[in-house]
């Protein structure tokens, strides 16, 4: 169902202030190298949504600091879609469906205020999937916004904009590379894009408990594993090696299930073998699963096949099946 959110005159105020933050509000100055907007048209955005995380574990920055790092594992089949048509005048309407309406005003407003628009007015249209999470709205926002004004933002604005939405960190940057789980700052960009993946996605609903990772109370086996998954990652960037990243992926399933426990990832991860599939995909904050396959693997079918079969005999009646490379129509 699609809401019509009534228009608001002029900017609204901020929800959050802090340094780094667009302008267009009270608090921080201009971007200094955020350019003025001079020309406008129909602007469009688009940006996929994501599976949980293909990988996390405790890995260093740059500066040698122990973060939790997160490479997230792309949905592009639920994404959000964004068209702006900027209007002079004080009013911005949006038009979306209900959960996505707030988010998407809260993007706009700050992407006109970072861009530095003549005018805050226009029409917002926002398309997302039925499953699709309300976080991907922004980036896709951003986009459009800045689109309209010929502008193309960079990973710093795009991230500002996310996080005034409580957007998971790291929603807005593309390509393939470890992310702060805090903050979103990089930690390693690696040499190329992930490989297609095929995932057959469930949830078990078997939430896990405990306290996770954590990078301050980190143990020199929690270090070690995150060297290894560096090194498994940075050679499967290289080679664009499917089986490599999923190997990854069951391997920090595996180190999350050390500090929560959950008997039914365990379960999987020594099952593969039985369905052909190259890995499983867990996310850390959540009870989402994903058995991992080659989409253009011989015998496919039959391997998604017999991996319904184990599923069904653990109890898991409902699976969502994409590819990681699809895009949407449009």
């Amino acid at each position: 169902m699609t809401t019509v959110v009534r228009p608001v005159a002029g900017r609204a105020s901020a929800h959050r202030s802090s340094p780094g933050r667009f302008p267009g509000r009270s608090g921080p100055p201009a971007i200094p190298s955020a350019p003025r907007a001079t020309g406008h048209r129909v602007g469009r955005g688009f940006a996929p949504g994501y599976h949980g995380e293909l990988v996390s574990g405790v890995f260093a920055t740059p500066g040698g600091t122990p973060r939790i790092g997160v490479l997230r594992l792309p949905w592009p089949e639920q994404g959000a879609a964004a068209e702006f048509a900027p209007h002079p005048g004080a009013q911005l309407y949006v038009r979306a469906a209900s959960a996505a309406a707030a988010p998407a005003r809260q993007a706009a407003e700050t992407a006109l205020g970072g861009i530095r628009a003549p005018w805050s007015g226009g029409r917002l249209t926002v398309h997302t999937e039925a499953e699709a999470p309300v976080w991907p709205v922004a980036p896709a926002v951003v986009r459009a916004v800045a689109d309209a004004w010929g502008l193309c933002p960079g990973a710093a604005e795009l991230a500002t904009a996310v996080s005034e939405v409580d957007a998971p960190p790291g929603a807005a940057r593309g390509g393939t590379g470890l992310v702060d789980a805090v903050d979103g700052s990089l930690i390693e960009a690696f040499e190329a894009d992930l490989p297609p993946l095929l995932v057959l996605g469930f949830d078990p609903g078997d939430v896990p408990s405990g306290p996770g990772l954590d990078p301050d109370d980190a143990s020199l086996a929690d270090l070690a594993a995150g060297r290894r998954l560096r090194g498994l990652l940075r050679r499967a960037a290289v080679g664009r090696d499917a089986a490599l990243f999923a190997a990854a992926a069951t391997e920090s399933t595996l180190l999350l299930g050390t500090h929560r426990p959950r008997p039914l990832a365990g379960h999987l991860a020594a099952a593969l073998a039985s369905c052909g599939a190259l890995g499983l995909q867990s996310d850390r904050g959540t009870s989402l699963l994903g058995l991992l396959f080659p989409p253009d693997a011989p015998g496919l079918a039959d391997r998604l096949a017999r991996a319904r079969t184990l599923l069904a005999g653990l109890g898991i009646h409902q699976v969502w099946q994409f590819t990681t490379t699809a895009r949407r129509a449009g």
